[in-house]
């Protein structure tokens, strides 16, 4: 991104400066960690990267307003973005934004390289943060990340 290009497709800026005039109106906005007065931090509070949400919660955990501004939110039905220290979603908290595999036999008919290279690629999922259901007879090689039911 050059300097001066923005974030966001033109009409997302319409409505977050549109959310902005709302939330300008009410009494706890000027007291909020992410209000610069510019908009500077926006990209991380509407991202769809996980280190950016991650970003914006840890703002929001150690902001004065967080519950003002979670009660808003909620009471506006956010449509998107963290508010509050919560992520939302079509005006409702989302319990999680982590990438899911959903897995069926992952090491079936595979030689012993495959598998390898499989465990190799679960692992590194669950690293970043990534979730796997797998259906299977053989272990996963997760080590305390998994749960058999």
């Amino acid at each position: 991104m050059g300097e001066g290009d923005t974030m966001f497709a033109p009409q997302l800026e319409i409505e977050i400066s549109g959310f902005a005039g709302e939330l300008a109106a009410t009494d706890w906005w000027s007291a909020a960690r992410c209000n610069d007065g510019a908009g500077t931090m926006s990209g991380l509070f509407f991202s769809e990267e996980l280190q950016d949400i991650a970003r914006a919660k840890q703002i929001c955990a150690v902001c004065p307003v967080i519950a003002d501004c979670l009660e808003g939110a909620l009471e506006r039905r956010e449509p998107w973005g963290v508010w509050g220290g919560q992520l939302f979603l079509n005006g409702k908290v989302l319990a999680s934004k982590r990438p899911v595999w959903l897995l069926d036999e992952p090491f079936a008919a595979l030689d012993a390289s495959g598998q390898t290279q499989v465990a190799q690629l679960m692992a590194r999922h669950c690293g970043e943060g990534g979730i796997i259901i797998a259906a299977t007879h053989d272990p996963l090689g997760l080590g305390n990340e998994s749960l058999k039911l």
